[in-house]
């Protein structure tokens, strides 16, 4: 690829000789021997030209052999390599905003998909620190991602805020920033778009859905393996084909899920939401003012997986000087202090779970 990019100037050198670089010199500073690496013509049509397949080793003995005064260092590789680059993501950056500016609902669900397998990934990997990755967890976390993070979620910040309740939500986020300042009631629409999803959305919605979501991941459907074989022929057949055909252990696994869920919500409600307005209370400022319309749910993708990241490397950070010291001298915890610290390392794995799973 870096050849393709760098025959392309010696493709448009050979079309316009000697000429081109003599004139494009004029332009720099005779002061500065550093101006004369690259001439700024030959900077800009270096992007505009499409054809070439020769190698930059070519392009270096064309500058030697045309007589011009052009160090062709190092320097000016690197120089023209992070110019092309840069070129190049801000031309994919275009690309991929009318792509999503077009359709904000697929790309909404792809993005929070991703993240959320992604997300998951991490979690299972760096903060629970599992040997193996639970791949059904990871499947059935994906399609939480699709279902609710990509869909109800932009029904919620996008057709029903957006759309329905403040339909001038995309003018304000349009305005510079002098405007939004100045513009008050705009302000009071961004205020009371955070206030409906963090304090309505949000515990009587989100969490409630997310607690029975994980009870149900972290249900086992089967009879474990230390279970005898005969607790399972006391059933008759009738029941053995009532729960597998039917569906009766389906269902009430789905119930089992629920009341496990919300009776877990009950417990760490308060933590939950104080965890939640520290993080999303700002980000949803900033979201509600700054991003357009389809940018509202791969943000709160890219939020959320930022967080993920950061707590996950925390909780898989190596062990400093002092737990080393602690481990190869023997020292040992009392109960109180190793429940304590175990308490404290659950909290920190269900923190980034919560984060994760946004």
């Amino acid at each position: 690829m870096l050849e393709k990019y760098f025959s392309k100037a010696v493709n448009h050198a050979k079309l316009n000789s000697k000429k081109f670089f003599f004139n494009s010199a004029r332009t720099t500073s005779k002061n500065k021997a550093s101006d004369h690496l690259f001439p700024h013509n030959l900077t800009r049509n270096y992007f505009t030209s499409r054809t070439s397949r020769n190698s930059a080793t070519k392009l270096n003995n064309f500058f030697k052999t045309s007589g011009t005064r052009i160090n062709y260092s190092t320097t000016t590789t690197s120089r023209l390599l992070f110019q092309t680059l840069r070129v190049r993501l801000q031309h994919f950056s275009k690309l991929t905003q009318a792509y999503a500016a077009g359709n904000p609902v697929k790309f909404g669900v792809v993005i929070s998909g991703l993240k959320t397998l992604l997300a998951d990934f991490v979690v299972q990997k760096y903060v629970e620190r599992r040997e193996e990755i639970d791949k059904t967890r990871s499947l059935l976390f994906g399609c939480w991602g699709i279902c609710w993070l990509g869909g109800v979620q932009y029904f919620i910040h996008v057709h029903l805020f957006a759309h329905k309740l403040f339909p001038q939500a995309a003018a304000f986020v349009a305005k510079s920033f002098n405007a939004k300042l100045a513009d008050k009631v705009g302000q009071r629409i961004v205020a009371k778009q955070v206030f409906l999803d963090q304090f309505i959305h949000h515990p009587f919605m989100f969490f409630p859905a997310f607690y029975c979501v994980k009870a149900l991941v972290e249900t086992n459907p089967r009879p474990s393996a230390e279970q005898s074989p005969s607790s399972v022929k006391e059933k008759d057949v009738k029941t053995i084909v009532e729960d597998e055909v039917i569906g009766y252990a389906f269902a009430s696994k789905i119930e089992t899920a629920v009341k496990t869920g919300l009776g877990n919500y009950a417990k760490n409600w308060q933590d939950d939401l104080k965890t939640c307005w520290q993080i999303w209370v700002p980000a949803m400022t900033i979201n509600f003012s700054v991003c357009p319309l389809w940018a509202r749910v791969p943000f709160v993708a890219g939020v959320s997986l930022f967080f993920t990241m950061l707590l996950s490397a925390k909780r898989g950070a190596p062990l400093t000087s002092e737990d080393a010291d602690n481990v190869k001298n023997g020292l040992k915890r009392t109960p109180s202090e190793f429940a304590a610290e175990m308490e404290k390392k659950q909290h920190e794995v269900d923190v980034c779970e919560k984060i994760a799973y946004e």
